[in-house]
Order: structure tokens, then sequence, then C-alpha cells
């Protein structure tokens, strides 16, 4: 089963809630990596992940989420720089190991799904993954961040980046300041959309460099765009785990845009430590899990043509042994041994036809076991699965509750609260109008649970609930130390200073006088799966399975509409990510939205869903358990 981790999830760019199906955006003061998903629901932000086909979000989440750190293997491990995750992308800055990133969310997030180019019919006992040669990630897309045309041609020019190279300080962590070194002409290849143009590569013929700026750059340069031609001035590298980046530049000129971008094209062969920061394209296999590698990554052994491999790292949960998958990104490392590391999932790609890690190579044949070793996510415990005309109920996914990652927490239960904290009265005080705020409140709120956490908003997005009703805080600033971070399962006080209307939904934009009361606390959590889900559940825990009947079209910003079919009801579920698919189930556990008073779910979070691994047939018809197709 595949879990889509919010936080995110990478390729991040936060917008907000769009007013209607066709609305414009409302676009949030803090750009974030996690998806919110259709009109305006009880989420505001919404993550604009332009990562394509299935499973890779973001995280959301992403964050999702979002992203990476650290690196694989022995030796001191970057990501032991991490802090709280945003939401794969999610808030807070964490490090990888070609660099720092905000993970996410996500984020998710998704991957590109498509047939193999050339390769006919799909063959899953097959020793090596087919080349994608179609996939160039960022290169020659329209989305924010993407752009020029893919070369496979090394630039001839030399813009000085070597230099940049030279200039890094000899231990981890030192920073060279005060620099002057001129870059003329140099080549955006690769941006990190989710950090508002402040991480980015550019590359000459000779070398590359990664941008971790304390501020984004100023001027025609902005939005940074991959195939820009830049000139800057270099004013300070930092040494990150023996991986230059580039600090603080100025001086900055906008040269031309839509230049080439060369992709070095790596499958089948080996990689070195000279490519650092470059781009390349490698098609390849998941052969092995090698487990968590920093923060909340894993990294995986990607097998490639020849028997070749190299680690690919991944904060989220969508990758699995088996798979095949193509990336186009910049080169990492993890103690001078390269790696790839899907930092953004624009850069990475999911392939149609899986591959069998056990089978061998015999001069382009293929010899396998037997057609049991190949897995295709969709055994069950029960033998071979059937596509049903109802999805299974999952009555173990908690989403963020009893979770150990940042802003998880508390232990699920299925027992309401025996409290009343005053959210009630919180409610009460929303203005009638859309956009209205009640400022200069006093409202007490003793106790209230934390139920969810929308991770890479840095603790000013989150949901708190009582016995009777449930709210959302859209803060315009975090809380005070005591109750950062702001966790799943904590019992809070505060003070509600004001009050906004979104849409119909109630957002507490300023509070006081907060207090941790205690941490770790059960988390009501109902399930509603073959039930109706009611306006006043507005922003309350629901556990639902169901399946994707219909795909609805897109309802705001870059987010889409689904039909979402559990034991007869339907509800909608709108997501900013393109992971869903008609004729999957998935499992939501996370707070009630709505639109134009009418109930949905909104995957902010990637946290917050689950893909089961059998899917469903939406034209099917349920009957009694039996199902007649």
């Amino acid at each position: 089963m595949r879990a889509f981790h919010g936080g995110g999830f990478p390729d991040i760019q936060a917008t907000s809630a769009a007013p209607s199906g066709n609305g414009g955006e409302r676009h949030c003061a803090n750009p974030a990596p996690t998806p919110s998903k259709h009109q305006p629901s009880i989420v505001e932000t919404t993550m604009t992940h332009t990562t394509r086909g299935r499973f890779l979000s973001l995280p959301a989440g992403l964050c999702a989420l979002i992203l990476l750190a650290g690196g694989c293997g022995g030796g001191s491990d970057p990501a032991a720089e991490e802090t709280q995750q945003g939401g794969t992308l999610q808030g807070s800055t964490a490090q990888t190991s070609f660099g720092s990133v905000v993970e996410s969310a996500p984020t998710t997030a998704t991957v590109e799904t498509t047939t193999p180019v050339g390769t006919g019919e799909c063959n899953p006992q097959q020793a090596t993954c087919p080349r994608n040669t179609e996939f160039t990630g960022q290169v020659g897309g329209s989305e924010p961040g993407q752009g020029g045309i893919p070369t496979f041609e090394n630039y001839d020019f030399d813009a000085g980046i070597s230099a940049v190279l030279a200039a890094m300080p000899a231990n981890h962590d030192e920073v060279a300041d005060g620099l002057s070194i001129r870059v003329e002409g140099a080549i955006v290849t690769a941006v990190v959309t989710f950090r508002d143009d402040t991480q980015f590569y550019v590359q000459d013929q000779n070398a590359a460099v990664m941008f971790f700026l304390d501020t984004a750059p100023i001027g025609e340069v902005v939005p940074v765009t991959v195939g820009a031609k830049i000139s800057f001035t270099v004013n300070a590298v930092k040494n990150f785990f023996d991986t230059p980046e580039i600090t603080q530049a100025s001086d900055w000129q906008l040269l031309s845009t839509n230049n080439p971008v060369y992709i070095a094209e790596k499958t089948g062969e080996d990689f070195s430590i000279g490519e650092l920061g470059q781009l390349v394209r490698i098609t390849g296999g998941i052969a092995a899990d090698n487990g968590g590698c920093g923060g909340s990554s894993r990294c995986y052994t990607f097998r490639h043509e020849g028997g070749k491999t190299i680690t690919l790292r991944s904060a989220s949960d969508f990758i699995e042994v088996g798979d095949c998958y193509t990336y186009v990104g910049p080169v990492s490392q993890f103690s001078g041994t390269p790696q790839l590391d899907s930092v953004d999932f624009d850069w990475i790609h999911e392939d149609d036809c899986p591959f069998d890690p056990n089978a061998e190579e015999t001069g382009g044949e293929t010899t396998a076991q037997t057609a049991e070793s190949v897995s295709t996510g969709m055994e069950t415990t029960g033998g071979e699965c059937t596509p049903q005309a109802e999805c299974p109920e999952n009555l173990e996914f908690a989403g963020q509750i009893g979770g150990s990652e940042p802003g998880q927490g508390g232990t699920p239960t299925s027992e309401n609260y025996d409290f009343d904290a005053g959210i009630s009265t919180v409610l009460a005080a929303m203005p009638a109008n859309h956009d209205e705020v009640a400022d200069g409140l006093s409202i007490r709120v003793e106790g209230a649970i934390v139920t969810a956490v929308v991770t890479f908003r840095d603790d000013t997005q989150f949901y708190v609930q009582d016995q009777n009703a449930a709210v959302m805080f859209f803060l315009d600033a975090p809380p005070a130390e005591a109750i950062l971070p702001v966790t799943v399962g904590e019992k809070i006080s505060f003070t509600v200073n004001a009050v906004k209307n979104f849409f119909g939904t109630a957002e507490i934009t300023q509070a006081s006088e907060w207090e941790l009361v205690s941490t770790n606390n059960p988390v009501y959590l109902q399930d509603k799966t073959g039930e109706d889900v009611t306006i006043d559940m507005l922003g309350q825990i629901v556990r639902i399975t169901g399946g994707i009947a219909a795909d609805n079209g897109g309802c705001g910003g870059s987010s889409t509409c689904y039909t979402m079919v559990h034991r007869g009801k339907t509800i909608t579920l709108r997501s900013a990510s393109d992971f869903i698919e008609v004729g999957d189930c998935y499992t939501y556990v996370g707070p009630v939205s709505q639109f134009g008073g009418t109930p949905q779910l909104d995957s902010v979070d990637f946290d917050w869903i689950h893909e089961e691994d059998c899917g469903f047939d939406p034209n099917a018809e349920g009957t009694g358990g039996e199902t007649a197709v």
C-alpha cells in the first residue's frame, strides 16, 4: 500500500483555494509546498504540484512532501540538521545531499506515467527497464519554473562556475563570504519550485552549482526559469557536506530565455563526482529498498542498463521495488558518492511497465523466475486482487494520528471527547460575509485537541476540536514558542483575537495567550465510510475509504474534483495533484471541508490520504457484498 506524504511533496508553489470551480486563485502570503484542493474549502492554501501521473505530491505532502535530506550510507548524515518538515514539503528547512530543501508535504505529489517509448508490449518479467527517451523533467515544460529546449549536446562556453566551486571552504558548514566572483551567462537547468526562487541550479560546459539563497534574486531573473541564461556576482559560498551552495549573490542580469538545456543521457553509464549538480537522464528500476537514510527519506538501489546501480533517495513512499522510473534532474552526492535525489517531483517519472528485480540480463533477452515473482501492486492478503464494486474499508490507516513524523502524534480513538473547550463560541463569532474579519476579540478556548496539521505551513495552519465542533487556524504568524512545533494530539489553550469568513468557513487568523496543557492525547476519528457527511462536521476528523468513480475536471486553481464512492454514498474529493485516478481506491483521514455549504474532502496535506493496493470497477454494481459486473 502506498501512503502519500504531504509534507509533500516538492515542485510546490502555494496558491490558495479559488472561490468557485472556475474562479481565480487567491494567492497566499506564504507559499508552501503541499496541496490545498478545490473550491474554497476549510483550507485556503493550495499546492501547485506540477508533477504528472501517479504516486510521486505531494505531499503534501507536499507538501509533502516533499522533501529530501542528507544522503545514504555511512558517515555523518546531513539529515542530522533537519528540522521539522513542512508538509514531502512542508514548511521548515531541511538539507539534502545537494543542498538545503524545504521538506514538504508531500508532498507530494505525483509522477507522470506513460508507456515507455518504443518498447511495444509490456513484459513485466524483464530484467531492465526500457529507456524513456521522451521525458525531460522541467526542460521544455510550460509550468512555473519550467522552460528551455532539451538538447543532448554540451554547452560550448565557460561561464566561470568552476571558479565558484574552487572558492568553497574546506569544512562542512563553513561559509566563504565577501566574495566577488562574476559568472557570465550560465544556464538555469533545474528549479526547486516550492522554494520561491531561492533554490535552483546553473551550469556551463565545465561544471554546475546550486543556489540556496538567503533571499530571492531581484530584477528580471525572477521568476527563475529553466532555460534562462543569467549573469551574477557570487558573494558567498557554503560547504554543505562537501557540496557547494551559493548563499549570496548580486548584480543579477537576465541575458535571454528559452535557451537549449543540456541533458546528459546516463542510462547504462557510470557516474562520477565531477558531474555533481549537472543535469542527467537515467531510466532504471527499483531493485531494493535500503531503508531510512536521514530524516523521513529512504534510499533505494536504482538499477539501469548493464547492471549499473546508483542510489535514488526520496522522502515519499510512492517508490516501490519492481517499478521503473526515469529521472531527469541534477546529480547529488553523499560522502563523495554520486546519487540521485528527487527533491522536486518534476524530476522523476514513473513508467508504466514494471520489471523483475530477480531477473537476469542475457544479451537483451530476459530470463526470469516465474510470473509470481513480479509484484504488480495488486496483491491482497486474500489472494489475487479482483477490481470490485466497492473498495474494502481500511480501518488501520489513521493519517497523522499516531505517527512519528513531524506534526504527527496522539493516539486514535473512536470515542468523542467529553469536554467543551469553547470552539462553538469561536464559530459563532465568524462574520456573515466572505473575506470579512471580526477582530478585537477575546474568546478563550481551554484545552482543545490539535487534530490535523498542514505541515508545510510552518505552524500557522492546523485544526483543533472539542466534543461539539472544530475550527481551523490560518494564522498571520506562528503561535508562541510554548506549543511549537504544533503537533497532532496536543491539548492547547489560547485566546482568539480575530476570526475570518473564508467562503463560509471560519478561520482563526490571530490568537494569543497560548498554553500547552498536555501532549499525545487521544484524537477522535469518526469512521464515515458508507455514511453521510454533514456540514456541522466541518473541520472534524473523519475516515472514509472509497473509490474514484469520476474525474470532474478542474475546480479552482490547479485542483481537480473527483467523485468518491463509498458503499453507495458519494462525496467530492478535491486534489491539486495528478496522482488520483479513476478506478483506484483511497482512504482519507483528515478534516471535513466544504464548498457552497456542501461537505467535501480536501487532501491539503498528503499525510491525510492513502492509496489502497486493489482498485475497483466504477461500472460494477454492489450486490450485498457480492460484486456483479
